[in-house]
C-alpha cells in the first residue's frame, strides 16, 4: 500500500501541474471508485451525479494528510448544478488504497494513443453538458445532459485496463491535460466532500478529520503523541500504524524507523523511555525525507508517480524484506516475525526485546 512518501510524491506532482486548472470533462468508468472510504456499502453518488458536480470547478492547491489527498474546489468557468450546497467549501478527495495511481498526460497525447475521442459537443448548436458514467459491472454507458456547456469537453472512451475514472482539465496557460485514476484492485476512492476546520485552523475533508496529523505537519504534537504511546500496552509498531495517533506510517517505514531507533517492534509503548520515543519519531521523519528524495518505494508497477515512473527507495531499505541478510550496522542476520497478517523485520542484536 502506498505510504506517506509515495502519496506526498504524487501530491507534489499533481500540485505542479493541475493547481488552478478547471475541470472540463469527467468520465466515471467504474462507480465502485465512488464508495465511501471505510464504508463501501454506504450510499454514494452515481457517476453522472459526481461528474455533474465536478464539471466547471477550479482546482486549488493540492493538500495531503497521511495517505489522503484532497484538492479544494472553487467555481471555475462553467455554471453547473452541484451535489453539495454552494455555500460549502468542497474538495475532491482521493485515497489510493492498495494499488491506486493518479496519472497525468497531455490530452493530445491521449488522443494519439489507443484512446478514441467521443465527438465533441457543438455548444453553439445544442448547449448541453454530457457527463459520462459507466458501470464497471456492465458494459453500457449512461449519458446525462446537465445545464449550459460553453467550454466543457466530452471525456474519452476507455481503451486501457484498470482505468476507473478520468478528468479532463484546462490549465490557465491553455494546456489541456487528463488526470486518470488507475486502480487494479479497486480499493481506492474518489469523493467530493465538504471541508471543515480540524481544530488547528486547517481546512480538511470530513473523512480526514479523524486522521491524526503526520510527523511532517506543523500541527504534529510530538509530546502529546509520546504521552499517548507511553500510556498504552500496545506494541510500539501497532502504535506507529495507528492512523488516529500518527498518520502516514505503514509497515515498510515502521520497520525501517524502528531499526534506526534501535527499538524492538513488539515492545509495549508504556515500557519505552521518552528519549527513545523522540529518537523514533525523528527516525520516521528521516526515513520519510530520504524516501521522498528517491520518489518513494516501488516493489512492482502498482506504485508509480503522476508521470508513470517508479520510486527507487526500495534499494535503500535496511531491514524490510531483508530476512537472513546481514544487518548493515552490526552484521547479525535480520529476522522476520509474524505481525498480524503481515511481517516485521528487525535485527535481534540492535533491537533487543528487553
Amino acid at each position: 500500500m502506498p505510504e506517506l512518501p509515495e502519496v506526498e510524491t504524487v501530491r507534489r506532482g499533481l500540485a505542479s501541474h493541475i493547481t488552478g486548472a478547471v475541470c472540463t470533462g469527467v468520465d466515471v468508468i467504474d462507480e465502485r471508485l465512488l464508495r465511501r472510504h471505510g464504508a463501501p456499502a454506504a450510499p454514494h453518488p452515481s457517476g453522472a451525479e459526481f461528474a455533474h458536480s465536478l464539471l466547471g470547478q477550479r482546482i486549488g492547491a493540492v493538500d495531503r494528510r497521511g495517505k489522503f489527498l484532497w484538492m479544494p474546489l472553487t467555481d471555475g468557468m462553467l455554471p453547473t448544478r452541484r451535489i453539495l450546497q454552494p455555500a460549502q467549501a468542497v474538495a475532491l478527495v482521493a485515497h489510493l488504497g492498495m494499488s491506486g495511481q493518479l496519472l497525468l498526460r497531455d490530452c493530445d497525447a491521449a488522443t494519439r494513443g489507443s484512446l478514441s475521442p467521443i465527438p465533441a459537443v457543438d455548444w453553439q448548436r445544442d448547449g448541453v453538458i454530457h457527463a459520462q458514467a459507466r458501470d464497471g459491472r456492465k458494459a453500457d454507458t449512461i449519458s446525462g445532459e446537465f445545464g449550459d456547456d460553453r467550454l466543457s469537453r466530452v471525456a474519452l472512451t476507455l481503451a486501457e485496463p484498470h482505468v476507473r475514472a478520468r478528468l479532463q482539465l484546462m490549465r490557465a496557460d491553455g494546456r489541456a491535460i487528463e488526470l486518470s485514476f488507475v486502480d487494479q484492485r479497486v480499493f481506492g476512492r474518489l469523493a467530493l466532500e465538504p471541508l471543515a476546520d480540524d481544530g488547528s485552523g486547517r481546512q480538511v475533508p470530513g473523512s480526514v478529520a479523524a486522521i491524526a496529523p503526520d510527523p511532517l505537519e506543523s500541527a504534529f504534537d510530538e509530546a502529546a503523541v509520546i504521552a499517548r504511546m507511553q500510556a498504552s500496552r500496545a506494541s510500539i509498531k501497532s502504535l506507529l500504524l495507528d492512523q488516529r495517533l500518527v498518520s502516514g506510517v505503514g509497515n515498510i517505514y515502521a520497520d525501517e524507523s524502528l531499526w534506526r531507533a534501535r527499538i524492538y517492534w513488539a515492545r509495549a509503548g508504556r515500557g519505552i523511555a521518552t528519549r527513545a520515543l523522540h529518537r523514533l519519531l525523528a527516525a520516521v521523519r528521516e526515513v520519510f525525507a530520504e524516501s521522498l528524495s528517491q520518489g518513494g518505494t516501488s516493489f512492482d508497477s502498482l506504485y508509480i508517480n503522476v508521470n508513470g515512473e517508479s520510486g527507487y527507495f526500495s534499494r535503500s531499505l535496511t531491514v524490510y524484506g531483508q530476512a537472513d541478510r546481514p544487518c548493515p550496522r552490526c552484521g547479525t542476520l535480520i529476522r522476520r516475525e509474524r505481525f498480524r497478517s503481515r511481517s516485521s523485520y528487525y535485527c535481534p542484536r540492535c533491537q533487543r526485546s528487553r
